[in-house]
């Protein structure tokens, strides 16, 4: 980074610290963000402006959760607990609101 990309960030022990390209450091010696990094990924967003580059974000990937994966078991737990389940019980299960032709309304709470 910088206007002449001739800094980075390395890690020094468990602090991470701005370097200057050259001189004995070289792109080897930088940080690479890891999206499956956690501590990497908490560490990288606690850096603020003016001493460091500040992320506008930082991914953290858990490769055991994706959304479809929860979607999915979130979906088939409520039909193993309650059943699968009709369109029919769907509509008329909880309060209605009813409005009439003639524009008048009512409430019905279930149960």
């Amino acid at each position: 980074f910088g206007a002449a990309r001739d800094k980075g960030l390395r890690l020094n022990g468990h602090r991470i610290e701005v370097v200057k390209l050259g001189a004995g450091v070289s792109e080897d010696d930088l940080i690479v963000h890891d999206e499956h990094d956690e501590g990497l990924a908490f560490m990288l967003s606690r850096l603020r402006h003016p001493q460091f580059p500040e992320p506008v974000g930082v991914f953290h990937v858990d490769a055991n959760d994706c959304y479809e994966d929860l979607l999915g078991q979130q979906v088939a737990d409520a039909v193993e607990a309650r059943g699968e389940g009709t369109l029919e019980a769907l509509f008329n299960d909880g309060d209605t609101y009813t409005i009439t032709a003639d524009g008048d309304s009512h409430f019905t709470p279930h149960g």
